[in-house]
């Protein structure tokens, strides 16, 4: 690979690698990790900030580790303590369960290498249901396909010729467990030791940048004498390994504590494995490695001379066109805060940096309760649908007649559907995409809100003031069974009157909002354009971008234009990039050509309901559907899924990580304004030299410690917000846009106790650093109790 580079890059590349072979060797170096364990051992007092926050962040790691080795130990259990067959072929006949029975005894008597065996149920509406279970240790997906082959399933036919009723093929949570449970635990475990990493480096970065700051002189005398990037990065890489070796246990015994009492208080195992302790070692690495190296490489890349003059840090010196009175009407607090001010970038990165954990604190809590209320959905768990039909709304392929039976049939049986224990509630929509019909619906500027990826300028109705186009909507169809539904089940809000639509002629209800971001602001009464299309003058071009082919559809296409007006505004209804467009059912037939049929209905459970009582529902539910030939129901196994990932205990992990980000905040105020007044102890002395009053030190720490109170209490604030912002439109928005989270729709939210809280710390530590520095200053003094500080140890 090298000799394919430039021999300049291949040469740079092995500066490089040569480079970073002797910081390791520097770290690991047994006599330095030696004289570091002395440093750290003899002057613990300068470490005890690392040694702290280094305890937090291994306590945080440990916890997450450990949460995420139970969360797959107990859905590997739970799984297989309710599942014993990995698929299902459900709705067969007699006759089909006959030949099937024949194909699987056959090649189970042939030693199928894929089949261990196979049961079967008698269901309550006279079908039956295969149970089949894989051998162990074959490939699941090799087994699945060997069911569908010919030798099995090739001598059943697809569709009852008598009944209509066909038989389908469904996999078990047993099946997709890999998928389902092992693998996407996994994966974001990965993904928060990434960012829990991250956050770690951040955090030592801070803290070794402000003694690095701190210590620029001592490390310009060993630069000076030779000390180059290698020598400093190998000393503090030995140090803080040091430290963390010296806090990985108890540390880890804290993570063990926490995550024991939070699975075993609710009746669930506790596990650790060694994938938990790998995950340790290989992260208090990536930490220690990672965090010294820009310090140290900032460092190393300054002459000596540079740091030997560094040690201004003080408002003592100051530009002569800048000069005043020190002693004069404005001491001590004109003084100070001229000091501040020139300081500025330095009370700046103090304040963001002690500032942006806390506010992470309040973001966690945040995300906390959106993990809870995630786990409080009902989940649908069965899908009632008409035929083996699975996708959405076929109406333009039936007749008029079995149109109007399918769209019948759920008024008789849906509340016996309901009657079910343990059924929530039922759902359904029938919608086609307005932008699939070559479609597309105006408005005016005032009902824009932000928009979505599909509206454009359109001069076609500005004169009426329709002055925007999208294609972003889709015709939902509604009748009062489906009103009620939403009202009775709470499922949404309206703004205006519903049943206003089946009272007048081109009433509408819209919603406004895509991907759960308020994209329109529509009000009842408001009017809105629809260009239904009429014929083609043109052959378009074949264009992804929906800006473009929205344009050519204006410019080569004729429509009809119909005007709506708008009955009611949905609210509060998780949403995707499509805008509610809801008209009667006459109307949607008249602007889609496609009958609106009620052919698939989703079963909700209530939340909280055992096991036994969601698959006995399946009893009940085919009893319902007795009277009404060619219905069929599929269980989705949601409920069981949402409910295993109920166990995982994922609030409180988030509020462990968030208490121990926390604790971050008080060791940068402290440690840092610390370091900072103990430079400033010479200044001190030359002000009471000067002819400075000895009750003014304490004045210039107190305005000090004021003036940072006030700051941090402002920047709380706004950081606070701003991150719980960022937090709401990921999990709201973007996440689910890319397909990366369940799209749900969640309420913006601030934890006022967690803000109330982070608000505390800030103001009392941002007070405290600078009193608590004072009393030191004035301890130092005291010929009695004189308090040294050691500093950096460069073998």
């Amino acid at each position: 690979m090298l000799q394919l580079l430039h021999p300049s890059r291949k040469k740079r590349l092995e500066q490089n690698i040569e480079l970073a072979w002797r910081c390791l060797t520097s770290t690991f170096r047994l006599r330095n990790l030696k004289n570091a364990f002395k440093t750290v051992t003899h002057g613990w007092r300068q470490y005890i900030c690392f040694f702290v926050a280094v305890f937090v962040l291994q306590a945080g790691l440990a916890t997450l580790a450990l949460m995420t080795e139970t969360n797959i130990y107990n859905a590997e259990k739970r799984v297989t303590d309710e599942y014993s067959h990995h698929v299902e072929i459900r709705g067969l006949d007699q006759e089909q369960k006959v030949n099937l029975q024949y194909a699987i005894d056959l090649a189970i008597t042939r030693l199928d290498p894929y089949i261990q065996s196979a049961t079967i149920h008698k269901e309550v509406d006279d079908t039956y249901t295969f149970e089949i279970t894989f051998v162990e240790g074959v490939s699941l997906s090799e087994a699945y396909n060997h069911v569908l082959s010919q030798d099995i399933l090739g001598g059943i036919a697809t569709v009852n010729q008598d009944t209509g009723m066909t038989w389908h093929l469904r996999v078990t949570p047993l099946y997709t467990y890999e998928q389902d449970f092992a693998i996407k635990y996994t994966a974001t475990y990965v993904a928060l030791f990434l960012l829990w990493t991250g956050l770690s480096v951040l955090v030592m970065w801070v803290l070794y940048r402000v003694r690095v700051n701190h210590f620029r002189f001592v490390y310009g005398v060993y630069m000076t004498c030779g000390a180059d990037f290698p020598k400093l990065y190998g000393t503090a890489g030995g140090e803080l390994l040091m430290v963390s070796l010296l806090t990985c246990v108890p540390a880890s015994l804290v993570g063990v504590a926490v995550t024991a009492g939070a699975y075993l208080s609710q009746g669930l195992k506790f596990f650790v494995s060694w994938g938990s302790v790998v995950g340790f070692v290989l992260y208090n690495l990536l930490v220690i490695l990672l965090s010294v190296h820009l310090p140290m490489r900032r460092m190393a890349s300054k002459p000596p001379i540079q740091n030997l003059t560094a040690g201004d840090n003080t408002p003592l010196v100051s530009s002569p066109r800048r000069s005043f009175r020190m002693y004069g009407s404005g001491y001590p607090i004109k003084y100070e805060l001229f000091g501040m001010w020139r300081l500025r970038k330095y009370y700046v990165g103090l304040v963001l940096s002690a500032v942006i954990f806390a506010a992470t604190f309040v973001s966690g809590f945040y995300i906390a309760d959106l993990s809870t209320q995630h786990a409080d959905l009902d989940p649908y768990e069965y899908l009632v649908h008409y035929g083996n039909q699975i996708s959405n709304t076929p109406g333009e392929t039936l007749d008029e007649e079995t149109a109007d039976m399918i769209l019948g049939d759920p008024e008789i049986f849906l509340d016996d559907i309901l009657a079910t224990p343990g059924v929530s509630y039922v759902d359904w929509s029938v919608a086609t995409r307005g932008g699939s019909l070559a479609s597309h619906l105006c408005i005016t500027p005032a009902q824009l809100a932000g928009g979505t990826d599909s509206l454009i300028r359109s001069d076609e109705r500005a004169s009426e003031g329709y002055r925007y186009a999208m294609l972003e909507y889709s015709y939902t169809a509604f009748d009062k069974l489906y009103v009620d539904m939403l009202v009775e089940q709470e499922l949404c809000t309206f703004e205006g009157d519903p049943y206003a639509l089946f009272e007048g002629e081109r009433q509408v209800i819209i919603s406004e909002t895509s991907f759960n971001r308020q994209a329109y602001d529509f009000k009842p009464g408001d009017k809105v354009l629809v260009a239904k299309f009429k014929k083609s003058n043109g052959k378009i071009d074949m264009v992804v971008n929906p800006d473009a082919l929205l344009r050519m559809q204006i410019e080569k296409y004729e429509f009809t234009y119909i005007e709506y007006t708008v009955c009611a505004v949905m609210h509060g209804k998780a949403s995707e990039n499509n805008i509610t467009f809801g008209i009667t059912f006459e109307e949607y037939l008249d602007m889609t050509g496609k009958y609106p049929v009620r052919d698939q209905l989703k079963v909700y459970m209530e939340n909280g309901s055992d096991f036994d009582t969601v698959s006995a529902a399946e009893d009940g539910i085919r009893q319902a559907l007795r009277y009404c030939s060619g219905w069929q129901v599929t269980p989705s196994d949601n409920y069981f899924r949402v409910s295993t990932n109920a166990q995982k205990r994922d609030s409180v992990m988030i509020y462990t990580l968030a208490t121990l980000l926390l604790v971050i905040s008080p060791l940068v105020w402290f440690f840092s304004q610390i370091l900072y007044y103990r430079k400033r102890a010479g200044e001190f002395d030359i002000l009471l030299a000067l002819g400075g009053k000895s009750k003014s030190i304490p004045v210039i720490h107190r305005l000090a410690g004021g003036v940072l109170a006030t700051v941090a209490f402002v920047a709380t604030i706004l950081l606070s917000c701003l991150l719980n912002s960022v937090v709401h439109i990921m999990v709201n928005t973007l996440l689910p846009k890319f397909g990366l989270m369940e799209n749900v729709g969640y309420d913006y939210q601030l934890s006022l106790e967690a803000l109330l809280a982070c608000i505390g710390v800030s103001i009392i530590c941002g007070f405290l650093s600078c009193e608590v520095s004072y009393r030191l200053y004035k301890r130092a003094r005291n010929p009695r109790k004189k308090a040294g500080y050691s500093v950096p140890n460069i073998q």
